[in-house]
C-alpha cells in the first residue's frame, strides 16, 4: 500500500494492465465491504495481472498472509478474517487449501486461494445468483494496475466505487465497431445507482474527491433546470489519463479543472479548500469597484488578516444586499474576500451559476460550518446543496416573495399564505 505520493493518473492502457472480469465492477465493487473489494482485486492483480503468452495466469491459485494483506492490499489485520468470510460466502473466491496453525516443531501452513469462476454461459450481476466470475469469452476489460496498485488499496471504497464506475462505462464499455469509450455523461443519480452510494450528498463528495485526487476528470459540468428538468443535462466524466513528456506537463500544469477537454483529459492540480499562501486580505488592489486592501472595514475589520473563512462569510452576508454583483470578477472578488485563492474562485465563478454561489455563500453560516467551512462552502456550490433547515424563512428572496402577491395588490399587509418554493427560487 502506498501511502506518500501524489497520485497524479492511471498510465494509458497500452501496456501494465490486468486483463479484469467485468463482474469485479458489477458485483464486487458495488456490493462488497471495503475489505472483500480489497481482498477481491488483490486476489485478480496477482492471479490476472501475470499471464503467459496464450493468456494463462501465472499463479491461478494464491496463498498470502495477513501481513501481505495489510501492506499490499490495504486490509487491517482485524478485518483480514471478515473480508475472507465475505469474500467466501458471496462466492468470489473459493478454498483449495485450510491454513494449519504453528504447532510445536512444526511450521503452520498458509491457505490457498483462487477465484472463483462460473462456467455457465449467463453472465450474472444479481449478487444473489453470482456463482463466480464469468468463464467464457467477452467480458473483460484491461484495467491500468495502478488501480489495483494504487486507487483500491488507498482510497475510501466511495472513491473506490466512483472510480470504478468511471472505468467500467469508459475503458469498460466496447462499441460495436470495436472501440473503447473515452468519456461518459453520468448523472448524480445514475452514479448513485450503479455505485450503490447511499445518500446523494455522499456521492457529490466522493465524486469531487476522486477529481482532486486525480482519479477521474469532468470534461464537461452538468446542467440543472428548475423547471422540471426539461434542459437538464449530466456532466461527462473520463479517466485521468497520464501524458508524457515536460512540454505536456507544463501545458497541463497551467490547466484548472473546470476547462473542457477534446481528446486525453487535462492533467488536475488538486485544487483543495486549504487556506491559501496569501490571503486576500494581504493585497492591495481595486477589483470591479470592490477593494481588498488590510485595512479596509467595508466587509471586514482592521484584524482581517486574523479572521476565519466562517468570520470572512459571514461579513459578506451581512452586506449581501448592498453588493449587487453584476460581474464575474465582482463575484470572484467575494469568494477570495472570504478565503479561496484567486484561481479556486475563478474555477467556481466559471463552472457554477452566480445565483447558486450567491445563495450558498448565504446559507453558509446556518450550516453551523466546522473546522473547514471553504471545503463545505465549495462542496455546497458543486453539489448545488438544499438550503439547512430555516434559511429559506430568513434570506431576502424569501422575504420579498412573502411581500410581493400583497404589494401587488396594493395591501400593506403581509401575505396570508406563505410563498412556495417556486416563489421563492423564482424571487
Amino acid at each position: 500500500m502506498n501511502t506518500e505520493r501524489q497520485f497524479q493518473g492511471y498510465p494509458l492502457p497500452t501496456s501494465n494492465t490486468t486483463y479484469t472480469p467485468n463482474q469485479f465492477f458489477d458485483v464486487v465493487l458495488r456490493y462488497g465491504s471495503r475489505g472483500a473489494v480489497r481482498l477481491v482485486a488483490y486476489m485478480i492483480r496477482k492471479t490476472l495481472g501475470w499471464s503467459d503468452a496464450h493468456g494463462n495466469p501465472q499463479e491461478p491459485r494464491v496463498h498470502f498472509s495477513y501481513r501481505q494483506l495489510e501492506q499490499h492490499a490495504g486490509i487491517g489485520h482485524s478485518t483480514v478474517r471478515r473480508a475472507i468470510d465475505e469474500a467466501l460466502a458471496a462466492r468470489y473466491i473459493r478454498c483449495i487449501q485450510p491454513g494449519t496453525a504453528n504447532t510445536p516443531g512444526t511450521p503452520g501452513t498458509p491457505a490457498i486461494y483462487e477465484l472463483n469462476w462460473d462456467e455457465s454461459d449467463e453472465y450474472i450481476t444479481d449478487p444473489e445468483r453470482f456463482n463466480g466470475f464469468f468463464a467464457g469469452n467477452g467480458n473483460l476489460t484491461y484495467i491500468p494496475n495502478d488501480f489495483f496498485d494504487y486507487t483500491v488499496p488507498n482510497e475510501p471504497l466511495a472513491v473506490v466505487r466512483v472510480v470504478g464506475a468511471i472505468i467500467r462505462h469508459t475503458i469498460g464499455f466496447q462499441t460495436r465497431y470495436g472501440f473503447r469509450r473515452q468519456k461518459v455523461a453520468m448523472s448524480v443519480t445514475e452514479i448513485q445507482r450503479k455505485t450503490g452510494i447511499v445518500g446523494r450528498q455522499h456521492v457529490l463528495h466522493a465524486l469531487q474527491q476522486a477529481i482532486e485526487r486525480n482519479h477521474i476528470v469532468r470534461m464537461e459540468m452538468g446542467l440543472f433546470d428548475p423547471e422540471a428538468g426539461k434542459e437538464s443535462q449530466p456532466a461527462i466524466y473520463g479517466i485521468r489519463w497520464l501524458e508524457s513528456g515536460p512540454e505536456t506537463d507544463r501545458k497541463n500544469s497551467s490547466q484548472n479543472s473546470g476547462a473542457q477537454s477534446s481528446n486525453t483529459p487535462k492533467r488536475l492540480r488538486r485544487q483543495s479548500s486549504d487556506t491559501p499562501k496569501r490571503l486576500p486580505g494581504e493585497r492591495s488592489e481595486k477589483v470591479t469597484g470592490i477593494e481588498i486592501t488590510p485595512g479596509n472595514n467595508t466587509l471586514l475589520d482592521n484584524n482581517s488578516d486574523r479572521a476565519t473563512p466562517a468570520d470572512r462569510c459571514c461579513a459578506v452576508v451581512a452586506h449581501m444586499s448592498t453588493l449587487p454583483i453584476v460581474a464575474p470578477e465582482q463575484l470572484c472578488a467575494l469568494l477570495q474576500l472570504i478565503g479561496f485563492n484567486e484561481r479556486t474562485a475563478r474555477q467556481l465563478v466559471e463552472n457554477h451559476p452566480q445565483e447558486v454561489i450567491r445563495r450558498q455563500i448565504e446559507w453558509l453560516p446556518a450550516r453551523n460550518p466546522g473546522r473547514n467551512p471553504l471545503g463545505m462552502l465549495r462542496c455546497a456550490i458543486e453539489g448545488n446543496w438544499d438550503p439547512p433547515v430555516g434559511a429559506l424563512q430568513a434570506s431576502p428572496a424569501h422575504r420579498f416573495a412573502t411581500h410581493f402577491y400583497a404589494g401587488w395588490a396594493g395591501s400593506t399587509e403581509l401575505s396570508a399564505a406563505p410563498p412556495s418554493s417556486g416563489d421563492v427560487a423564482a424571487a
